[in-house]
């Protein structure tokens, strides 16, 4: 069974990275399986909760609250990989629409292997949001010990509505958010779930393509890579005295 199994909370950094051995490290157990660090970007408002929420539990809820800080929560993934299936566990890291006037924290981004950017179809501002956000990434988030930049995927969300639809069809918007340089642009949706499925499978096989080639037990780009059962056993250590 893979290891995703904690529900979404507000959990004080540094106790989710003792808890889950956030280092600059990528977890994979004996059979291949892997677990790997997500952030999740984008301005207030422009649903980047709600997609969480509805890829991990299939709900969607109308009350918006804002996210203070960050949020966790996790999804395993089953895609096909050089013939075979591979199970991934992704674990979001859901920051603050309003950490990007302070700039994505150090404390955040380290460790990431994949980016989402969630913008908002029918923000007036979209354009200029998802280039901020993307410059932001494109600036300060590398995969570990490396200088490229973490794939990342954007979300244009809110598609089941009318106007957002309208604009996800114009063809010079959509050709200036592709312009960017993302892994993919997709059309989402939070209240039917329309993408997000497609969003995590092109992303994490983005992901594992980076490591593929590489010793899957040893050194990802001079990264040291443990088993889950080696993160198990020093946690373990640690708590002994």
């Amino acid at each position: 069974r893979l290891y995703c199994n904690f529900q979404y909370h507000h959990i004080m950094i540094f106790y989710f990275q003792q808890q889950y051995s956030f280092q600059n490290f990528i977890s994979m157990d004996s059979k291949g399986n892997y677990l790997f660090k997500v952030l999740v970007v984008g301005c207030c408002g422009a649903g980047k909760t709600c997609c969480i929420r509805k890829s991990v539990f299939n709900q969607f809820n109308t009350e918006y609250k804002v996210t203070i800080g960050v949020d966790f929560a996790a999804k395993n993934v089953k895609l096909m990989h050089n013939g075979k299936e591979t199970n991934v566990c992704i674990q979001f890291w859901d920051i603050a629409g309003q950490e990007y006037y302070s700039q994505l924290s150090r404390a955040y981004y380290k460790g990431a292997y994949g980016c989402i950017i969630v913008a908002d179809l029918v923000s007036d501002t979209l354009l200029n949001d998802v280039k901020i956000w993307k410059e932001e990434v494109s600036k300060k988030v590398f995969l570990p010990n490396s200088d490229e930049v973490v794939p990342t995927v954007l979300l244009c969300n809110k598609v089941d509505l009318p106007k957002a639809k309208q604009v996800w069809e114009n063809d010079a918007i959509r050709g200036e958010l592709e312009s960017y340089e993302f892994t993919k642009v997709l059309a989402t949706s939070a209240v039917s779930g329309q993408g997000l499925d497609d969003a995590l499978q092109i992303l994490a096989l983005q992901i594992i393509k980076k490591i593929d080639g590489k010793e899957k037990i040893g050194q990802i780009n001079g990264v040291m890579v443990e088993t889950i059962d080696e993160v198990k056993q020093d946690q373990k250590e640690k708590k002994c005295c």
